[in-house]
Parts: C-alpha cells; structure tokens; sequence
C-alpha cells in the first residue's frame, strides 16, 4: 500500500494547491458577491470535483509508471522518472491557473483555446501585466519551488520491489474507481460548463479552473469550418426565394398580399451556444434554470 499511499499523499498536494489558487481567485473577484454561504460551499465543491477531474485524469501516465513499470528501470532511474513526470504533468497546469487569474481581470472568463488566438496581439500588454501582477509571479515561482521539492519527496520514498499479481490488481481496482469519480455518476461526464445545472452562473468561474477549461477545449475544439458555396446567389433565389418586398403600410398592395388581415406575426430565433436540449426538458435531471425559456416553450 506504499505506493498507493503516496499516490494519494500526491493528489491531496495538488488539490490542496488548487483550492488555495481558487480562494485567492475569489478573494479577487468574486469577494462581494452576494450568495448565502450553502451557494458558496457548492461553488467550492464542484471546484473540488472539477479538480479532481483534471488531476487524475493528467497524472494518469505518472500513475501508471509508478505502479507497473518499477522493474523495467534500476531504482535510482525509477525515481528520477517518476519526478520527472511529475514535474511536466503538474508544474504547467499551476502555471496556467496561476497567470489566468491576472488575465481574468481583462477576459471575465476563463482561459480556454482561444488563448493562443489571441497571444501574439498580447505582447504589447504584457509590461503591464508584470506590472501589476509582479506578486503573482512570485507566487508562481514560490510554487513551482514547493512542488519540485514535495514531488521529489514523494518520489524518492517510491519501494522498488517485487510485487504479485493481487497488489497489481488492486491497483487497476484504484485507478478505474479513479477515473469512475473523475468523470463522474451521472450520464454525461464532469465538464467545465457542468456547474452551471447547479450554481448561479455567475459562480461559474469560479467553480472551474482554466487549466481544464483549456485542456478541454483543446480536446474537443473541432478547427475552422471551410465555407461551403454551393449556389450562386442568383442559383438561390431562383430555388427559393427568401427576399420579400414588404408594401407600405396602408397601400393598397399591402391589402392585397395580405388577403384583408393586417395581423402579420413575427419569428424569433434564438441561438444557444453549447446547449443540450436536456437543459429544457422538466423531466431531465440535467435541466437547468431557464424560467424565460420555460414560459416561451
């Protein structure tokens, strides 16, 4: 259980480095919100889970090593693998968590793929930003130095030993409970806009952190779409015409495309981005608060 329990040690680490980046986010920025304490308590609850989520599922190689791979290598290089692993998995998410809290002053969003749209156009900015978050530079320094030191502890206490074929298959038994709870009991997996079925949308950042909010949208982003011209406008109009010459009110064309009934009804269309219809649905347990979209239904 050595393994196990270091393991263990490692992710109580970084969740608990995680949850202090999340207390700092919101000592910034969320410090006078009005939500009762049980909201609050919520919002750092599913920060908990989506940090999990991204932890687990990030260090998975590094878990996999440890557990499975200890024989291939002598101890010596077991161990300085293992550190390793755990310094490029990690060091890079606190980095991006850390620096997306200053650059949320500018965006009021987390960080995801867009930010390497929009990084060359930055440069300039970035004196400023030094500027006026030098200290959460230091802070980044401070932890990356805290997390060389904690990952090598760990690492080099790692046994090195001969294990049996029980011990590996308790193993598999921890990693898949693992990732059980990193995606989550319900049907659809834990993503960065799941805490909004549950929290006031203004939380919502709060809840996330940007680097899975970026990791993620890395994962699923889908590139540029290429412009598809099939017709001409001519070839369109032709087909089906969607161009409508309205008449002057109270002429007489108007009454006579009308057919005497003056009454003309109009058509809304709303554009939701990333919304399932599960969200509407009054017998889904994934259905949102939506009491606007509720009463237009």
């Amino acid at each position: 259980m050595q393994k196990t329990r270091k393991i263990l040690f490692l992710l109580g680490f970084l969740l608990a480095l995680f949850t202090g980046f999340r207390l700092l986010f919101a000592a910034l920025y969320f410090y006078a919100g009005n939500y009762e304490t049980a909201i609050w308590l919520k919002a750092f609850y599913w920060g908990l889970r989506i940090d999990f989520t991204l932890l687990f599922v990030a260090n998975l190689p590094l878990f996999l090593f440890i557990f499975f791979l200890d024989n291939i290598f002598k101890p010596e290089v077991y161990k300085r693998i293992s550190w390793l692993l755990a310094c490029i998995v990690n060091i890079p998410l606190v980095l991006i968590e850390l620096l997306d809290i200053g650059y949320f002053r500018y965006i009021q969003r987390r960080s995801n793929m867009d930010l390497f749209t929009v990084a060359g156009d930055a440069i300039p900015a970035y004196k400023q930003f030094i500027a006026d978050f030098w200290w959460l530079l230091l802070i980044a320094g401070g932890a990356v130095f805290i997390m060389i030191r904690v990952f090598k502890k760990i690492t080099c206490a790692l046994p090195v030993e001969a294990t049996s074929w029980k011990q590996k298959l308790t193993w598999v038994g921890f990693l898949i409970m693992g990732l059980v709870l990193a995606r989550g009991l319900q049907s659809r997996p834990i993503i960065p806009a799941t805490p909004f079925l549950y929290l006031p949308a203004g939380l919502q950042p709060l809840s996330v952190n940007s680097s899975y909010s970026l990791v993620y949208s890395l994962i699923k982003g889908e590139g540029r779409l290429a412009i598809k011209d099939y017709f001409s406008g001519e070839e369109l109009d032709q087909l089906y015409k969607i161009r409508k010459k309205i008449p002057v009110k109270g002429s007489r064309a108007e009454a006579d495309s009308s057919g005497g009934n003056s009454v003309r009804k109009n058509i809304v269309i709303f554009i939701l981005e990333s919304f399932a219809k599960e969200y509407l649905d009054p017998a889904d347990p994934l259905k949102a608060e939506t009491p606007f979209l509720d009463s237009i239904a």
